[in-house]
């Protein structure tokens, strides 16, 4: 019966002390997961040929800094303003011009940005319907485009505003803006 007792005490002393090691992993839940994925751009295509118009979202590159390549980009016009009349700093008012002023959103569609983003600026033209330049009085005019607002801190996948002002002669009625760098993809706008 000793021996017995004995026994019974050594197995209740060895399973107290004895620690259980678990090797196993395990699974992440579903929500634990975060996986960055590919957007997908809302944007199209568009040329001289296939116009865009307000409220459209296009397609237009820009530069990237971090990898030093053109990116597309989603951009969509968002208000166009003719015939402005409030008072723009640095902007001298041309005799029989109109003053425009058009806002614009940027999305940054799979568009690498440094932890503090990029800005919302694209490269812009202002040309007549046929891709050439406006014609005031026999004269081929070359469109100053000025940008009054931009936003600087846009991240990746998200959307950040530019305002641009610039003026036409005034008998313009139809004209384009095109957005994005020459030579790569171009959003091409109507604006009437």
């Amino acid at each position: 019966m000793k021996k017995l007792g004995i026994l019974i005490i050594t197995i209740f002393a060895l399973t107290a002390c004895q620690k259980t090691i678990d090797l196993s992993v395990e699974a992440p839940r579903e929500e634990e997961i975060i996986v960055e994925k590919e957007e997908k751009s809302e944007g199209r295509i568009s040329s001289k040929d296939n116009l865009l118009s307000l409220g459209q979202i296009g397609r237009a590159s820009k530069y990237n800094t971090i990898n030093k390549e053109f990116q597309e980009v989603d951009v969509k016009l968002i208000k166009v303003e003719r015939n402005y009349q409030e008072s723009i700093e640095n902007l001298v008012k041309k005799a029989n011009h109109q003053t425009v002023v058009i806002d614009y959103e940027v999305k940054l569609v799979n568009f690498e940005t440094e932890t503090f983003g990029n800005d919302s600026l694209l490269s812009a033209e202002v040309l007549n319907l046929s891709a050439e330049p406006l014609i005031y009085q026999d004269i081929k005019q070359v469109i100053d485009i000025k940008v009054l607002d931009k936003d600087e801190k846009v991240l990746k996948n998200n959307s950040g505003r530019t305002r641009i002002v610039f003026q036409v002669p005034s008998e313009t009625e139809s004209f384009l803006l095109i957005l994005g760098e020459i030579g790569k993809t171009r959003a091409y706008f109507k604006i009437d």
